[in-house]
């Protein structure tokens, strides 16, 4: 079940961001029907549309819904078929500016900073609003905006940081920040700003799925993780920084997340924002008719689910399969590999992997089967939007990131008992590692573990992206990726659209190599 409802106005936002300033003239007249801030922010149903409009983006076809999963599942773990529009996936690194999922993925995470602008700007001056309800819906908006900017910086680098609304078209040109640092520190900000306001969890059932304190804590977390990385090099306190953020979620009492028994419920429509689960982009079926507007989640007419498993489903559109490389890589008696891909027998699964009404799997090669349905539905019944939420962030990742920042900092046995509660799911059930590992065997295993516990879950790019050039190269050479150059594509371009409407910005701003 997804509650948080998105159905909100295009008009609403585009209005405000677009217009410029009224004639003032004492015979122009304001029009009633027409939604502007003045007449907006009025009742508490306004500053929660207002503040649900800011989650959208990450529904829409920019983001979630097929470019950000495209982008990142597409190339270390799978390779696109000869009918992947070229503009889906960037796996052959010979992408430039124009290119589509460069584009979307800018605009979907702008869109989200515009829209939490607006709210951030009008629900803090609302004078009859409930103060609880007030700083949850800022806490809200602070965590979208936040989270939006951690993306940015690590995906493009230095970008234009907006904190309000343009007056008008004139103003709304704004330069790349002068260094990266500057974006993660205002998606730092942003994200404090959000722990002091959200709540550990709702009360009413109809707001599940918002974000919560849980989940501002571990994006810093990883936020922070991500800082301290050889690949973005920003903060050489960023791993005890992380470890103080994951330790609040792992250790302090002041939050009950957990891992599930079984694996597959991480990635169903029907045990969804669950115990282990700290975020996930909401989606559901039964609402619109029009499965194609991919770029818009706000109009009505518009379906509430994602394009991935009819994308990727071998029995639907099948425009991408699994990289033979990825499944060489899981030990055979892993379950994590049949969990997350149908595949042929192999001497530690002699059976054939069945799907829906006993059905076979009778290819021989791999193909995906995480945040599919073809184990529970018709195949028929599969082209066309799924309703399965995505996991933004669950508490495997948790755990994992908590033994990274805990293992560079030299506390390996602690290190690996964090990886052993991950490998030792009822479902997953993976011999534990030996305590005596060396910090170096730790850091190895913590890099494994995470490949296959969280393979085509938009992880493994940014990974081995964070992990610096060294791994980079090699990640991508052994996914038989020989256009990689990690000197240029550790940072997406800047989008040229932004470059030839963005007054602030020259071709002088674009990123190296492109």
């Amino acid at each position: 079940m997804k509650y948080i409802s998105n159905r909100i106005l295009g008009l609403l936002m585009l209005t405000t961001l677009l217009a410029c300033e009224p004639e003032k003239d004492f015979l122009a007249k304001v029009n009633p029907n027409q939604i502007t801030t003045e007449i907006f922010f009025k009742t508490e149903s306004d500053a929660v549309s207002a503040v649900n409009a800011a989650y959208s983006p990450l529904q829409s076809g920019y983001l979630y819904h097929n470019s950000y999963f495209n982008m990142h599942d597409v190339g270390i773990e799978m390779l696109p078929n000869s009918n992947m529009p070229g503009g889906w996936h960037i796996s052959t690194y010979s992408y430039d500016a124009t290119h589509q999922t460069v584009r979307n993925v800018w605009r979907g995470y702008y869109q989200i900073i515009g829209r939490a602008n607006y709210a951030l700007q009008n629900i803090a001056v609302m004078e009859n609003l409930d103060e609880n309800l007030k700083q949850t819906l800022l806490g809200q908006a602070y965590f979208l905006r936040g989270y939006a900017y951690f993306e940015l910086g690590f995906h493009y680098g230095r970008v234009p940081i907006i904190l309000e609304l343009p007056d008008n078209s004139e103003d709304a040109g704004v330069p790349r920040s002068e260094t990266e640092l500057e974006v993660y520190q205002q998606a730092i900000d942003d994200l404090n700003e959000a722990i002091d306001r959200l709540p550990v969890a709702y009360d009413d059932p109809f707001d599940v799925g918002r974000a919560t304190r849980g989940a501002a804590v571990g994006v810093l977390g990883k936020l922070y993780l991500y800082m301290a990385s050889p690949g973005v090099g920003l903060d050489s306190d960023g791993y005890q920084k992380a470890a103080t953020q994951f330790a609040r979620l792992v250790e302090g009492g002041e939050f009950s997340y957990a891992l599930v028994d079984d694996y597959l419920d991480n990635f169903t429509w029907f045990n969804e924002n669950n115990q282990e689960s700290l975020f996930e982009i909401q989606y559901t079926d039964g609402f619109g008719t029009n499965p194609f507007g991919w770029a818009d989640h706000d109009r009505l007419s518009n379906t509430e689910g994602t394009n991935r498993a009819r994308t990727f489903g071998y029995l639907t559109w099948f425009n991408a399969y699994m990289n033979p490389t990825f499944v060489d890589r899981f030990q055979d008696e892993d379950p994590r590999l049949r969990y997350t891909a149908y595949g042929p027998p192999t001497p530690a699964n002699p059976d054939p992997i069945t799907i829906f009404d006993g059905v076979e799997y009778d290819r021989e090669d791999w193909v995906a089967r995480k945040y599919g349905r073809y184990d529970y539905i018709p195949a028929s019944q599969e082209n066309g939007d799924s309703p399965i939420n995505f996991r933004v962030l669950r508490f495997a990742d948790v755990l994992l990131m908590y033994a990274e920042a805990l293992n560079e900092q030299g506390s390996s046995p602690q290190a690996i008992a964090l990886i052993n509660q991950v490998r030792s799911r009822p479902t997953v059930d993976m011999p534990a590692l030996s305590t005596a590992l060396s910090q170096a065997e730790t850091r190895e295993a913590i890099r494994n573990e995470r490949l296959w516990e969280f393979g085509l879950e938009q992880k493994r790019r940014k990974d081995a992206l964070r992990w610096g050039a060294e791994f980079a190269e090699q990640e991508f050479d052994v996914a038989g990726i020989e256009a990689f150059d990690y000197g240029i594509h550790r940072y997406l371009p800047i989008p040229q659209e932004e470059i030839d409407f963005n007054q602030s910005l020259t071709e002088a701003d674009q990123n190296p190599g492109y």
